[in-house]
């Protein structure tokens, strides 16, 4: 008869190869699997938490390794195991750890309330698996993606449960734009030394918000972050960073600082699939104590498409509109309540239909924006679409390019970046670049 030790180890080669290193790694080879009977198996997992989304994502790829191996699908039990508690909550000592700082993060955002979906799932896995064991996995951890999708999220929920797995640890949250008021502070109130100890001394886990705004600051900020950087990574600490575009996209970014970024992990988060928008809906309708039938949920996820914060949006401006009118949530209701917030005419908003509505707009064909014709007439309307797409429709670079006929992604980054800074100068692109958000309904 077989051994059960062959077995296993060839599901789980299948399984690797499956999923992928990164989250093998983080999910497969945190658990322990035993053979509990003939056709029964007990997986043994660090922590209630762990098992439930193991048993919800990973548990059918398992089963389904081990029916594709003997032709047979076990019956599974989760059970937690002390001997890997050292990833769960640790049970109380008789001398208790010291209790360590704990600075910014937002109540709000834990991982108990962040909905997964295909869009999120590897950024999601790798910041658990970084709480867990901060310092030992994915460092640094670098979460890039457009507004509103949940890095910041998931940046205070790493906290969050750090501070409870590792109670005597010392946890910052603060944006890049924060660190370098307080670097500035110091230069001018003669208190460097200060300033460097609590950063490169103090902090065992340090979470940093939207580092592209590092992006063309003077070189003695940007040197003081590599310094700090390399204290914190040299001795071990974790460091979390999130920005709206990866490392290699950011401008004016020192290429020692870059390279930095690029050392650990680098994980993109998405603007969420349908399905996901609705659970993202459900559990902010449950938080706020609304009752939210499923078509509605459905109407609303359909026709918001740029990220999680119009999502809550939508969902607050209609409980608001529900308790003025003392009426219960209906399709009629809601459509009311977001006349002008979403698009009422039921026709998603696409990249297609900003095409269409920014060739009306600029009086040019449609064919040529998506052409390869570089005259400025063309030029200029065709890099209003691409801020439109990954400003509002929440897109990533190689997907606009893509759509363009597979430009490359540092094309549409520039198109981006030069529209941005247009708009704070030209006034009439200002107001064209307005119209097009009211005309697709995207406006927040």
């Amino acid at each position: 008869m077989e051994n059960f030790e062959d077995r296993l180890q060839r599901v789980m080669e299948k399984i690797k190869e499956e999923v992928g290193k990164n989250a093998f790694s983080t999910w497969f080879e945190r658990i322990s699997i035993r053979q509990n009977g003939e056709n029964s198996l007990a997986v043994y997992v660090p922590n209630k938490f762990f098992g439930e989304w193991f048993s919800k994502n990973y548990l059918p790829i398992l089963l389904k390794a081990f029916r594709d191996e003997s032709s047979i699908t076990p019956d599974v039990k989760i059970l937690i195991e002390e001997s890997l508690e050292d990833l769960a909550e640790p049970e109380e000592l008789p001398l208790k750890k010291k209790q360590g700082l704990c600075l910014n993060l937002i109540p709000k955002y834990t991982f108990e309330n962040f909905v997964v979906g295909k869009s999120n799932e590897f950024p999601y896995s790798a910041s658990f698996a970084v709480a867990n064991e901060p310092g030992k996995v994915y460092n640094p951890l670098y979460i890039y993606g457009g507004v509103g999708l949940g890095k910041t999220h998931l940046l205070n929920a790493i906290g969050h449960r750090t501070r409870k797995i590792h109670s005597d640890l010392n946890i910052i949250y603060i944006s890049a734009e924060s660190f370098m008021n307080e670097f500035l502070k110091a230069i001018r109130m003669n208190t460097m030394e200060q300033f460097r100890k609590r950063y490169r001394q103090t902090f065992d886990v340090i979470l940093i918000d939207d580092v592209q705004f590092l992006s063309g600051n003077k070189e003695s900020t940007q040197e003081e972050f590599f310094h700090t950087f390399n204290a914190l990574f040299n001795l071990n600490k974790q460091i979390v960073l999130t920005s709206d575009r990866a490392p290699k996209d950011i401008e004016q970014l020192q290429e020692r600082l870059r390279s930095r970024f690029e050392m650990g992990l680098v994980v993109e988060i998405n603007p969420p699939e349908l399905e996901t928008k609705v659970a993202i809906l459900k559990k902010k309708a449950e938080l706020y104590s609304i009752s939210l039938p499923n078509e509605i949920a459905f109407y609303i996820a359909e026709r918001i498409h740029s990220n999680v914060r119009e999502l809550e949006g939508a969902l607050l401006r209609i409980k608001a509109i529900s308790a003025l009118k003392n009426s219960p949530i209906t399709l009629e209701l809601v459509k009311e309540a977001l006349h002008g917030f979403i698009e009422e005419r039921g026709a998603k908003v696409n990249p297609e239909k900003v095409l269409k509505e920014v060739s009306e707009a600029f009086k040019v064909k449609l064919s040529d924006l998506r052409s390869r014709r570089r005259f400025k007439q063309i030029a200029l309307p065709r890099q209003v679409a691409m801020f439109i797409m990954r400003t509002y429709l929440g897109m990533s670079f190689p997907e606009i390019g893509l759509f363009f006929g597979g430009k490359d992604h540092t094309t549409v980054i520039h198109a981006v970046r030069k529209v941005e800074k247009e708009i704070t100068k030209d006034i009439y692109l200002q107001e064209i670049v307005e119209n097009l958000k009211k005309k697709l309904f995207i406006e927040t």
